[in-house]
């Protein structure tokens, strides 16, 4: 794997043709993931699957790119950690769409994204302006910054995955309410 994605989905860049496969158009905007996130990605697919022994690895990227300011601050171990990652992350592969809200968990974690249920919600509550998500991405990066923790190309790579996801949130619950991101498990298995 070349660690490319497509990084404008939409419906306009998607089709699906007469056998049924999915079509993707427009590859203008490509994000690219390097060889450790790439690792990262496979081990959280892998635990969302069953394997107990990513989630650790899932937390140790975590911990090696942002620093251990987070862990310190909660006073919480490495076991702690891991729970709690899995916790966040395992519900956007298995949950259904319509109990998930990724662009809260995803896009702005502090204004609705459930830490302990991984974003999972009863109710929606209402959907935050552009403005208000602009704003406290920007409040976000100004407090990184002021930590002393520097943008890596695995935020980069993140942001624009953040943002495809958000799309996959919107059209599943248009269209597949009550199917997860994960349905098709020997898909997930192969790659």
């Amino acid at each position: 794997c070349t660690g490319a994605f497509h990084g404008d989905v939409h419906a306009g860049n998607l089709l699906v043709t007469r056998n049924g496969n999915l079509g993707v158009l427009d590859w203008g905007i490509v994000g690219r993931l390097d060889d450790h996130t790439q690792r990262f990605f496979r081990r959280v697919v892998e635990g969302a699957l069953g394997d107990e022994s990513a989630w650790p690895d899932v937390w140790s990227h975590a911990k090696a790119v942002y620093g251990p300011a987070l862990q310190e601050q909660s006073g919480m171990t490495d076991e702690q950690m891991t729970v709690l990652v899995r916790m966040q992350i395992e519900p956007l592969f298995t949950r259904p769409f319509g109990e998930i809200r990724l662009q809260d968990l995803l896009m702005n974690p502090e204004t609705g994204g459930d830490p302990i249920t991984g974003g999972v919600h009863d109710t929606p509550p209402d959907q935050m302006s552009t403005y208000q998500l602009w704003k406290a991405e920007r409040r976000r990066r100004r407090e990184q910054l002021a930590s002393g923790v520097r943008e890596t190309s695995f935020d980069r790579g993140m942001f624009l995955l953040g943002k495809q996801l958000v799309y996959f949130d919107r059209y599943g619950k248009l269209f597949l309410p009550d199917v997860p991101l994960m349905w098709d498990r020997a898909a997930f298995e192969r790659l």
